[in-house]
């Protein structure tokens, strides 16, 4: 009975084994990517020619966006080594990958003229459904729908409702109204204030001419 629970025991220990094999490897190759993407973007071959490529390839494929992709590759190793069912949750997969698509877009519209190895800031998914939408909606069109799909991938991949998303944005609507108000008035104080020192006060200018007056006497 006990060499066969010792048999038992190594059995069901052998799958958490390579489950934590592969948590590392995959955990080196993200932190690998991630130094190789750095060093593409900074001009500097930190990871050498099979790195820089890598990274080329990478970046070609979703530009800058490429980071959350790396950092949901990083999150689900550390879930293997930590031994956690799924190792990547469906939902925050799939929101991860909507929000990389359409922020990819968002970036291509906003610097589509920045390049790296050839490259723009969205890559390929960007560059090309960007430019479709674009022919087919417009610019504003495209805009709208990329950012539609931001909020669509927030709820998808966290516990947020519609609600709360809205309520975000119509708080930090009415920040951004706030700030731009003070700013507006801060300018209009400073103007004022500029304009009276520039200007003369009426009581200044008739002691002026009262002084004027004195002298020609």
């Amino acid at each position: 009975m006990s060499k066969n629970r010792k048999v038992s025991g190594s059995s069901a220990g052998q799958p958490e084994r390579g489950r934590e094999v592969m948590g590392v490897i995959a955990l080196g190759a993200a932190l690998f990517l991630l130094i190789a993407m750095i060093s593409l973007q900074a001009g500097r071959i930190v990871m050498g020619p099979f790195g820089r490529t890598t990274a080329g390839l990478f970046y070609g494929i979703a530009g800058v966006c490429g980071y959350f992709l790396i950092a949901l590759a990083a999150a689900a190793a550390v879930r293997m080594l930590l031994v956690r069912e799924p190792a990547l949750p469906p939902m925050i997969a799939a929101g991860t990958i909507v929000w990389v698509i359409a922020l990819a877009t968002l970036v291509h519209l906003v610097a589509p003229h920045y390049r790296v190895a050839g490259h723009g800031p969205g890559g390929a998914i960007g560059e090309h459904l960007a430019e479709i939408l674009r022919a087919m909606i417009g610019t504003a069109g495209t805009a709208l729908i990329a950012t539609v799909g931001l909020v669509v991938a927030v709820v998808l991949a966290t516990p947020l409702r519609m609600r709360d998303v809205l309520h975000g944005i119509w708080a930090g609507l009415c920040a951004a109204g706030r700030a731009t108000r003070a700013g507006a008035i801060a300018v209009a104080r400073f103007w004022v204030d500029v304009l009276r020192a520039i200007l003369p006060e009426r009581g200044d200018a008739d002691d002026e001419d009262d002084d004027e007056h004195e002298v020609e006497e």
